[in-house]
């Protein structure tokens, strides 16, 4: 799962505006390692974790406030592309993402 996460990610950093901070952060490699999608807008920061389980944590967090803006955790379906399991999390951010085909 953490190369097709990690493959949608740079998609995704591909895609965005130029005035828009991004990081791709790989963990240490372990049982269930982790890639990491930091994004920073002007007024919030999302994060994306991605364990090689499957398992995800998305969140969004006001830059002024430091209040959390949404939160979302679960499994990623493998029999689907991951951009759509992570629409909402994008839209929320400004975000389009990379095409849907993935």
């Amino acid at each position: 799962m953490l190369q097709l996460f990690y493959a949608w990610a740079r998609a995704t950093i591909a895609t965005l505006p130029e005035d828009m901070a991004s990081q791709l952060v790989l963990g240490q490699a372990s049982l269930n390692s982790t890639v990491r999608l930091d994004l920073e807008t002007g007024n919030a920061t999302g994060r994306v974790t991605c364990w090689e389980n499957g398992n995800f944590s998305a969140e969004i967090v006001d830059a002024g406030s430091k209040r959390q803006r949404y939160a979302l955790q679960g499994k990623f379906d493998p029999s689907q592309a991951i951009g759509p399991q992570l629409e909402i999390f994008l839209a929320r951010l400004g975000v389009a993402g990379p095409p849907l085909e993935e």
